[in-house]
């Protein structure tokens, strides 16, 4: 779950292989290791932040459970603010933009 929120917020996973090496990517996830990285996580508040760390631990012991997840102050304050704000980056993939007559036919067509 840890994975996907950080996905959500910044639009890419928290491992990554620079080089695209499998056991270097593995070590990554075992060990633990990743970081917010600027400018993506510039807009994110220091709490989500601190529950994704929080369920990307390594050690269960040391690991959010579900209810701790549940009743973490930044999943209660979105629900009672009704958003959340997504990185720049994200906007660009969820902006509401009319489609041309072309994609509109096209989709159609696959759709039919």
């Amino acid at each position: 779950m840890g994975v996907i929120m950080y996905i959500l917020l910044c639009g890419f996973p928290p491992f990554v292989s620079q080089s695209s090496n499998q056991d270097e990517l593995f070590d990554q996830i075992l060990s633990g290791r990743f970081e917010f990285m600027s400018p993506y996580w510039d807009d994110i508040s220091a709490s989500a932040k601190e529950l994704i760390r929080g369920m990307l631990q390594v050690e269960v012991g040391e690991r959010f459970t579900a209810a701790q997840v549940l009743g973490h102050p930044w999943l209660e304050h979105r629900q009672e603010e009704g958003s959340v704000r997504t990185s720049w980056r994200m906007d660009l993939h969820l902006e509401d933009r009319p489609r041309s007559a072309i994609e509109a036919k096209g989709a159609a067509s696959v759709t039919s």
